[in-house]
């Protein structure tokens, strides 16, 4: 806005109606009459810079009200505001919608004095105007961004490039039991919520100094009433930059309170155990009954002094046949116990898979199953247990070939990879007519079966191996496929700046 000297020599030019001298100032300017009546002043004099905001010519708008700028979304309580304020001939400061010649609206700001002579008597109004559209733009996403992050449940805090806070949300000041101005101006690393394991904390320090994301759920604490508590977050750390990544502007770090949820879920976890353990005591009592019970009988039966030497063989072999049942459960129980304690290592999977596919390849065709193995576009290295692997693998490839088959289509078992940034799957997929959907939710549980002489521990013992080395084992359906997915956490760093 013009400076007061200017202000000074803007009155004497408008009343000594010398306009020239008001193209040189940089703003929009607009001199109307002092008739406030409808329609309202009229514009005797408009400057270049009010031609060239709005596109019309001096022609255009020197004897017209200002009122031709106006539009749809023109505030009429600013107009109504305006109006008093000439009315009173005060100053007014005004922002609202105009619109161009060409019929684009904008947000014009303007300022309206009106000017008197040494009389003081109302001689003119001078509007001095600017468009604001980008900066009301700006202001108006500042204050949207500002609500969501005030109204967020997250917990946010952002710190410029040193690590030092600049922002922390309410929700944050909540959960951590501080105010604002305790928080601002610590470093991220000496704020409540950080990691109490030093494995994250080493890993989340170094992804800071490398300007890298870290994500992580955490063990944490936090004080409340003078009592420290434990809580469990889950939290990303990202930095922002202003345009390149050389140019760092801080870090945003946004977090959620996942304790209540654990606590949840190991309730859930409990319950399912419950029902689990239920479960394999039943399918133990029913499956060691049967064969116990048949032993009875047959002992009940052998008392007898009138059973020819023939059937007392026949017996007796049945007998030693339900023996043996139990003999294999027991053996299937002791399986469920393999492994507990595993051996860890770190080996190339798609080589381990290619060796195991060498060994059982004879096997599988002698059983009228084709065996395919999809090579990686990769090698990938995970860390497992070898042994548990080569049993998991066993399992689910004889699951695989004696799945029920389609008589029009040759049975086909498939070993393929899938990748992701840091997990690698193991598929084991057959095109049998796969697992009717009412037992799907059953297949892992022990002792379930649809198979005729089947233990019905299989899955349950590879899904329990899979467990003891950190990985998971799923199943799904996909394009006519029944697939096993056993999933792993890549020990080879496969985001794209690795390895770029």
């Amino acid at each position: 806005m013009p400076s007061p000297e200017q202000r000074r020599s803007l009155r004497l030019a408008i009343e000594k109606q010398e306009f020239d001298m008001l193209d040189l100032v940089t703003e929009s300017c607009v001199v109307t009459d002092t008739d406030v009546d409808r329609p309202g002043p009229r514009i005797v004099y408009v400057n270049h810079a009010f031609c060239r905001m709005t596109g019309y010519s001096k022609e255009d708008a020197i004897g017209r009200s200002p009122r031709f700028l106006q539009g749809p979304l023109t505030d009429r309580s600013v107009l109504n505001d305006i109006r008093r304020a000439l009315v009173d001939r005060r100053v007014i400061w005004a922002e609202t919608f105009n619109y161009r010649k060409n019929g684009t609206p904008f947000v014009m700001r303007w300022k309206i004095s009106p000017t008197f002579d040494e009389n003081d008597r109302l001689i003119a109004f001078v509007a001095l105007q600017r468009d604001v559209t980008q900066e009301s733009e700006v202001a108006r996403s500042k204050r949207i961004l500002e609500q969501a992050i005030a109204h967020a449940s997250n917990l946010i805090v952002i710190s410029n490039a040193r690590g030092e806070v600049e922002y922390a949300s309410p929700s944050y000041c909540r959960w951590a039991n501080l105010s604002l101005t305790k928080v601002i101006g610590r470093l991220l690393w000496e704020i409540p919520g950080g990691p109490i394991s030093a494995r994250d904390r080493v890993w989340a320090r170094r992804s800071f100094r490398r300007r890298t994301p870290w994500q992580r759920n955490y063990e944490t604490s936090v004080t409340r009433d003078g009592e420290t508590t434990p809580a469990i977050l889950g939290a990303t750390l990202s930095p922002f930059f202003a345009s390149s990544r050389d140019d760092l502007l801080g870090y945003v770090v946004i977090a959620s309170d996942l304790t209540h949820m654990r606590r949840l879920e190991s309730l859930a976890a409990a319950h399912s155990l419950t029902d689990n353990i239920g479960s394999v005591f039943s399918g133990i009592r029913h499956e060691l009954g049967n064969p116990i019970n048949s032993i009875k009988m047959a002992l009940r039966v052998l008392s007898s002094d009138r059973l020819t030497p023939d059937r007392r063989k026949s017996y007796l072999e049945k007998m030693g046949e339900q023996v043996e049942r139990v003999e294999f459960l027991l053996h299937s129980l002791r399986s469920f116990s393999l492994f507990e304690k595993p051996d860890l290592q770190t080996f190339k999977l798609f080589t381990f898979v290619e060796d195991f596919r060498n060994l059982v390849a004879a096997d599988v065709r002698r059983r009228e199953t084709t065996l395919k193995l999809v090579p990686p576009d990769e090698e990938v290295r995970v860390r497992a247990d070898q042994r548990a692997l080569q049993q998991i693998l066993l399992n689910l490839l004889n699951n695989s070939v004696e799945a029920p088959r389609s008589t029009h289509v040759r049975h086909e078992v498939e070993i393929r990879f899938e990748f992701q940034a840091r997990s690698v799957d193991l598929i084991v997929a057959d095109n049998g007519t796969g697992i009717h959907a009412e037992d799907q939710a059953s297949i892992f549980l022990p002792f379930f079966t649809t198979k005729e002489n089947g233990s019905g521990l299989g899955l349950a013992i590879c899904r329990r191996l899979a467990t003891n080395m950190n990985a998971t084992l799923r199943h799904r359906r996909r394009g006519g496929w029944t697939e096993f997915v056993l999933g792993f956490e890549s020990a080879t760093d496969r985001r794209p700046e690795a390895v770029g």
